[in-house]
């Protein structure tokens, strides 16, 4: 089972990923759930609990299913927390060229892949990251 931290971060690595599939900014989040952009800031690093009632209302303005996000993020704390017992020897491999590799996922299962792509989404989807959302749909059609 993960511990706070980690799923705490890993919540946050996943409302931001939803936050950029969505192409919506920080500041217009904020406002919608009723929090100041201070607060949303800290967090979506993770220095900052979410209460139910904020989370709820982030979930609510995206149109995301809260027990589904809380489920990718249990997944991914749990992921990240087998992968620092295990070998890192394919994470330096990994890492060393990160805009074009990644671990073969073909026996995860999709919850498993979601949780571990909203984890490294700068490995995915650079433009996701920046909310640009003309450029996501752009980049995506012209993937093999």
């Amino acid at each position: 089972m993960e511990t706070t931290a980690a799923f705490r971060q890993a919540m946050a690595q996943i409302m931001k990923s939803r936050m950029a599939f969505h192409g919506v900014k920080q500041s217009e989040t904020a406002e919608a759930i009723g929090i100041s952009q201070s607060q949303l800031s800290k967090i979506l690093r993770a220095d900052r609990p979410i209460d139910l009632e904020t989370f709820e209302a982030l979930c609510t303005f995206l149109g995301d299913d809260a027990a589904a996000l809380v489920a990718q993020g249990r997944a991914l704390a749990d992921r990240s927390a087998t992968n620092d017992n295990t070998d890192k020897s394919q994470d330096a491999l990994a890492d060393a060229n990160t805009a074009e590799r990644a671990p073969d996922m073909s026996g995860w299962s999709a919850d498993e892949q979601a949780a571990y792509v909203a984890g490294h989404i700068d490995r995915f989807d650079v433009a996701a990251k920046h909310g640009d959302a003309a450029a996501e749909a752009e980049a995506f059609e012209e993937q093999p």
